[in-house]
């Protein structure tokens, strides 16, 4: 049984029971679901997040020795960079949700701690990496329709202002979540242990409420835009394939190269839309449920709200494990780094991207 406050208007805190409620109605009984749900958050997602960790670190090491003079190296490094950090968010996460650690006599609810240091973390850096995957398109859009103006509209020193100013703009989302509640200590009487809780303020559900505006304006808009962006390319492409095919020997190499980068930025961009697919559907449920006040807990609920999510994490996982893969393949002079950070002979080409 879980266990959340009660507070009185004399300040009296009591602990009242959570999820008891004699109309919920569980899809799969409780044994079942206990280990589908440790599956799913322990040894899977777990083991991707780790693999996420070490395929970034590798990726942030490879563009690091490539001309960091370039907006679109600067853009891939700030992206392994957001990665890297919802990898090792989840990785923590993956860790708290191990069981003998929930039935341990750590100070602070399991529950409150995965919340404030995993799930909201996880959720900044996945706002970092969809807005930069929308900026990665855009400028691979513009190369495309204005490719003599593009080193005018994206400059590095553009490119690092708009890195950061996204890293604020994602931390700054996520603010409200951190401020609807606060720590409090309080008795669990089933360890018969003082434990500090997570307490919602009177006002949190206004706070919760911007915090949902701003994670549909950070989740939303940026993967409507990411399609648009990645239809444009594909359709700039093929009204251009024809000029390109009459290009001048001497100016065919540049071409080649270009597409070869278009070519990984699509493949990427496509990508991170099939997985976002589900994360957007998960929160505009979440939203709904939010805005009609329905009770999460009931008809089953929790297990339809909690497992989408956790396979929605597992995508993301497997897409920032394998990025290093799509890299290596796609990208001629990522190999080349690659290949010499490791000390591997190199068989490559002078074409280059």
């Amino acid at each position: 049984m879980e266990f959340g406050l009660n507070k009185s208007t004399d300040g009296d805190i009591t602990l009242k029971p959570v999820y008891t409620s004699p109309t919920v109605v569980s899809l799969l009984s409780d044994p079942v679901w206990q280990l589908v749900d440790f599956v799913m958050y322990v040894p899977v997602l777990g083991v991707l997040s780790f693999l996420g960790i070490v395929a970034n670190i590798v990726n942030i090491m490879v563009f690091l020795k490539q001309e960091l003079g370039r907006p679109v190296t600067l853009s891939l490094l700030a992206l392994c960079v957001a990665h890297l950090g919802a990898s090792l968010a989840l990785f923590w996460e993956s860790f708290l949700y191990n069981p003998y650690l929930q039935k341990s006599a750590i100070p602070v609810r399991v529950d409150a701690l995965i919340y404030l240091t995993a799930a909201l973390p996880s959720a900044v850096f996945y706002r970092n990496s969809t807005l930069i995957h929308v900026y990665i398109t855009l400028e691979r859009c513009l190369c495309i329709a204005m490719p003599l103006k593009i080193k005018e509209i994206f400059t590095p020193n553009q490119s690092i202002t708009t890195m950061a100013g996204i890293y604020l703009l994602s931390t700054l989302s996520i603010l409200p979540m951190y401020l609807s509640g606060y720590l409090e200590l309080s008795i669990n009487p089933t360890t018969n242990t003082t434990v500090y809780v997570r307490v919602r303020y009177d006002n949190a559900v206004y706070l919760e409420t911007i915090g949902l505006y701003l994670s549909a304006l950070c989740i939303l808009l940026p993967y409507v835009l990411e399609i648009f962006l990645t239809i444009c390319i594909i359709w700039q492409l093929h009204i251009k394939s024809k000029w390109r095919n009459k290009m001048a020997a001497a100016t065919n190499s540049t071409s080649l190269k270009e597409r070869k980068l278009v070519k990984m930025v699509v493949f990427i961009t496509s990508l991170f839309i099939c997985f976002s697919f589900f994360t957007c559907f998960n929160f505009l449920q979440g939203l709904i449920k939010h805005f009609l006040a329905e009770d999460v807990t009931r008809l089953g609920s929790v297990q339809l709200f909690q497992f989408p999510w956790s396979v929605v994490l597992v995508f993301e996982q497997l897409l920032h494990s394998v990025n290093l893969l799509i890299f290596y393949n796609m990208s001629a002079n990522y190999k080349l780094v690659f290949r010499q950070i490791f000390h591997m002979q190199v068989f490559l080409s002078d074409k280059t991207i």
